[in-house]
């Protein structure tokens, strides 16, 4: 059997992109590397596409990998190092459901966050109010 070292899978959103990589990565025991995590910082902006570029190819001349995610602006750098390529292409009506379903989630996750942070913004306003406490 083929192992393959260098992989690199793309697709529609919520085709199972992430869920095949991680799986993948298990299997073959390949570091893994999200496109998404790559390009996205923690405060929820965003690097350059030459910062995103640099990182790139530093993670590509390494000896194995798996890169998931389609950022096209880097797919030529990318093929460049001749992975084998996975390309999950569904018809529309399979993977909308995944990508409603994450959408879904994430109101979910929000909601629950503005919940908790109006609560506590509540406690801190009722802490802070001048009350009488004999009466």
């Amino acid at each position: 059997m083929i192992k393959y070292q260098k992989i690199i899978i793309i697709g529609c959103p919520g085709s199972g992109k992430s869920t095949l990589s991680i799986k993948l990565s298990k299997v073959l025991n390949l570091p893994l590397y999200h496109m998404d995590n790559l390009y996205w910082k923690s405060d929820k902006t965003t690097i350059s596409t030459e910062e995103l570029k640099d990182k790139l190819h530093h993670i590509c001349q390494k000896y194995a990998w798996i890169i998931d995610g389609n950022y096209l602006s880097t797919l030529s750098l990318r093929l460049a190092y001749h992975p084998l390529i996975i390309f999950l292409d569904y018809d529309t009506n399979l993977f909308l459901s995944s990508v409603i379903e994450r959408i879904e989630k994430k109101k979910e996750l929000i909601f629950l966050g503005l919940r908790q942070k109006s609560t506590q913004n509540l406690c801190n306003l009722l802490q802070d109010l001048p009350l009488n406490k004999n009466q």
